[in-house]
């Protein structure tokens, strides 16, 4: 399977005053659903606060400013 590796941007999921939810969606690009794999980006607002939440599968998060 050839897989396309070319940069994708991700779609705005959410937006609110305190920041956006974005993500990747498999069908666009295959070597996530390949994977069984997500992919999302949380961008908050100065101030902006993410509510801690439960999830049943693992995940990475890491901070890439601030």
């Amino acid at each position: 399977m050839e897989l396309d590796l070319t940069p994708k941007l991700p779609k705005q999921v959410y937006g609110g005053d305190g920041g956006s939810y974005f993500a990747w969606c498999p069908e666009e690009l295959p070597m996530l659903k390949e994977g069984n794999i997500g992919a999302a980006k949380l961008a908050l607002k100065q101030h902006g606060f993410a509510v801690p939440r439960y999830s049943d599968s693992p995940k990475v998060a890491y901070v890439l400013q601030g």
